[in-house]
C-alpha cells in the first residue's frame, strides 16, 4: 500500500485539502477481468455496452459529460429503472451540460470543486460503477470529441486520443463506488478566500482529415493476472507513478497531453528526474504531447529541454487526431490509465482517478497503439509547424465538439 501524499500546507489556493476523505489505498492480487479501448478507434463500443449493463444503479463521477449519443445512454439507464447518481464539475459546463443533465431528472451534485464544499482545485475524474460490479474509467471526458459517437462497422469520426478501461470485479468496483460515496458526502464548509488562478483557455483549432492508420479493436483480458492499484490524485498517484519509473529496466513510454515542470511544479519535475535515469541508463524512453494548444506545447518543450529529454519527443499527428488529451503511463509491463495530467495541480491539488495495473498483456495493448502513434507522430519541428490538412469532402467532424474541457 502506498501512502496518501499531501502538501505541507494542505489550505491553500483557495481550496483545504485537509477536508479531503481519508480513503482505503490497496493493491488487488489475483485475476481480473478487464476490457482496454482507445480513443477515437472504439471508445464508444466499450462505453456503450459497459452502461447497458445498468439495471439497478448507475453512479457517474465526472468532469464533463456532454455527449448527447453519452446522456441519452444514461436516460436508458434511468428508464430501465436504474438509480443513477452523477456528481460532476461545475468548472466546465461546456456543450450546455447542466440543461442535458437536469433533463435526465436524476440525483445530481456538484463536485467538491466548488464553495460550498471547495475540497479539490478541481474534480477532473471520469469515472462510473455499475450495478456495484463494474468500473469504467480513463482520460477521456463523456464529451463527443473524446468519446465520439462510432460503432463496429460505421465510418471513422474525428477525435482526441485518450485510453479507457473496464472492470469487472465487484471488489475492484467498491473501492470506486466507496470514493464517489466519499465524495459525494463532503459536508459544506467556509472556504478559504484565496482564488486559485485558472489559465485562460486557448481557442481551438480546424478540424484534422482523421486517417490513422491503426484502427483499435476493443480487447478482453477476461483473466489478466498481475496487481490492480487505484490511483487518486492526491493521494497515491504521484508515488506509484515515480515507483513503477524507478524501477524500469526496459523502457518508458509517456503519452500525456502536455508536461508542465519547473519552480512551482517539485512533483512533475521529479518524475521527469526519474525519466532523465532511464534515459541515461539505456532504456527506450518516447514521449509523445499534443501540440494543439500553443502555450502547453511550448511550456512541455522548455520543460522536456530543462531535463534533457526533448530529444525524445514528437508531437501527436494532428492530421490523424482532434488533440491527444492522454494520460498514458507505460513503464516495462506496468500501464497506467489515468484522468491525472502531468502538472503539479493535477497531481498535488485535484480529484483525479485512474488505475495502475501490472500485465505483460495490458501494457502490450496499449504500447502497440502507442507505437503507431509515435511512428506516425510529428517531429518538434512539425509541431511547432501545426496541421497542415484541409477537410476533405464527406468527413464527419463535430467542430462544435472541440471545446474547452478537451484541454484539461
Amino acid at each position: 500500500m502506498l501512502p496518501s501524499e499531501l502538501p505541507s500546507d494542505t489550505i491553500a489556493f483557495g481550496i483545504d485539502l485537509g477536508r479531503k476523505p481519508e480513503l482505503d489505498l490497496k493493491t488487488f492480487t489475483g485475476t481480473h477481468d478487464v476490457r482496454a479501448a482507445v480513443s477515437p478507434d472504439c471508445s464508444f463500443e466499450l462505453l456503450k455496452a459497459t452502461l447497458e449493463l445498468a439495471k439497478s444503479e448507475l453512479l457517474v463521477y465526472i468532469y464533463n459529460v456532454s455527449a448527447p449519443h453519452i446522456v441519452s445512454l444514461i436516460a436508458d439507464a434511468r428508464d430501465r429503472g436504474a438509480t443513477v447518481r452523477i456528481m460532476y464539475d461545475a468548472k466546465d459546463t461546456s456543450g450546455d451540460e447542466v440543461k442535458k443533465l437536469q433533463s435526465l431528472h436524476v440525483d445530481l451534485k456538484v463536485a467538491p470543486s466548488r464553495d460550498p464544499r471547495r475540497v479539490f482545485d478541481v474534480c477532473h475524474q471520469k469515472f462510473a460503477v455499475i450495478d456495484k460490479k463494474v468500473v469504467i474509467l480513463g482520460s477521456a471526458n463523456w464529451a463527443t470529441s473524446s468519446i465520439p459517437n462510432r460503432l463496429p462497422g460505421q465510418k471513422r469520426r474525428g477525435g482526441n486520443r485518450e485510453w479507457l478501461l473496464r472492470i469487472d470485479n465487484a471488489a475492484v468496483a467498491k473501492w470506486y463506488r466507496d470514493l464517489f460515496e466519499a465524495d459525494f458526502a463532503i459536508e459544506e464548509f467556509e472556504s478559504p478566500a484565496v482564488e486559485f488562478e485558472v489559465e485562460a483557455r486557448e481557442p481551438s483549432v480546424a478540424a484534422p482529415t482523421f486517417a490513422p492508420p491503426l484502427d483499435v479493436k476493443p480487447k478482453r483480458f477476461p483473466t489478466l493476472s498481475g496487481n490492480l492499484t487505484p490511483l487518486v490524485s492526491p493521494d497515491n498517484y504521484f508515488a506509484y507513478v515515480k515507483k513503477i519509473i524507478d524501477g524500469a529496466t526496459k523502457r518508458i513510454l509517456l503519452q500525456q497531453q502536455y508536461i508542465v515542470g519547473g519552480a512551482s511544479a517539485p512533483s512533475v519535475d521529479k518524475l521527469l528526474h526519474s525519466v532523465k535515469a532511464k534515459k541515461d541508463a539505456g532504456l527506450d524512453v518516447r514521449i509523445i504531447v499534443s501540440s494543439k494548444f500553443a502555450a502547453n506545447w511550448e511550456k512541455t518543450k522548455d520543460t522536456l529541454k530543462a531535463h534533457g529529454l526533448i530529444d525524445r519527443l514528437k508531437a501527436i499527428n494532428l492530421d490523424n487526431f482532434i488533440h491527444c488529451h492522454n494520460k498514458g503511463v507505460i513503464a516495462d509491463d506496468n500501464v497506467v490509465v489515468s484522468s491525472t495530467n502531468w502538472s503539479e495541480n493535477s497531481i498535488r491539488r485535484a480529484r483525479e482517478v485512474g488505475v495502475g495495473i501490472h500485465s505483460k498483456d495490458l501494457s502490450s495493448f496499449f504500447a502497440t497503439v502507442f507505437d503507431d502513434d509515435w511512428e506516425n507522430g510529428w517531429t518538434v519541428a512539425q509541431g511547432d509547424a501545426g496541421p497542415s490538412f484541409e477537410i476533405e469532402p464527406g468527413v464527419e467532424v463535430d467542430l462544435a465538439a472541440v471545446h474547452p474541457a478537451d484541454q484539461e
